[in-house]
């Protein structure tokens, strides 16, 4: 069974796309929606709708908080005025390889989040552990490279260390995160 805050993200997320749609399509007069629309069709066209529908449902969280502070002060309805309008104030399209929430926005706010986890990559090298390390350290430096932050974001990969633990003919490589 579905909660009501499952139902309220799920209507928050089938917001968001429908608004992204919307913006995306937006085919009037308005120089900005005109702008806007065409950058979000750059997204579309360099990411594809599935990647960029994922990205939109990212955002269920970030507007169902900003929803909760103001929702019941806010004197339109959510799904036509809200969203639309927090989609406007707060996702910069200029980038259409990594559309994301704006810099300057007024409800974006930084967290500290950890989350466990363990990868197993399978290396098959016939020089020994040495050499596996050697691999497991490569794999590592590629994860850490594609996983980071643009220029002007405070935020740093996390991956310090690595254990290794034999697997049969294969070597498991788990990620260590430091704590605190």
């Amino acid at each position: 069974m579905i909660s009501a805050t499952s139902d309220f993200a799920l209507e928050t997320a089938a917001c968001l796309w429908e608004a992204v749609l919307a913006m995306r399509d937006y085919r009037g007069v308005d120089a900005d929606c005109i702008a806007r629309g065409a950058a979000i069709q750059n997204a579309f066209g360099t990411l594809g709708t599935a990647a960029v529908r994922l990205l939109v449902i990212g955002w269920t969280p970030v507007v169902d908080a900003a929803w909760a502070r103001i929702g019941s002060d806010y004197q339109f309805c959510f799904d036509w005025d809200f969203v639309p309008a927090w989609i406007i104030d707060n996702v910069d399209w200029s980038d259409p390889s990594a559309p994301r929430l704006a810099q300057n926005s007024a409800s974006r706010q930084s967290f500290l989040i950890q989350i466990p986890m363990q990868l197993s990559a399978i290396v098959r090298t016939g020089d020994g552990l040495t050499s596996a390390q050697h691999l497991a350290g490569l794999l590592l430096q590629s994860i850490e490279c594609v996983d980071q932050p643009a220029p002007d974001e405070a935020v740093a990969a996390a991956i310090p260390s690595f254990s290794l633990v034999r697997a049969s003919a294969a070597i498991t490589l788990n990620p260590i995160f430091e704590e605190d």
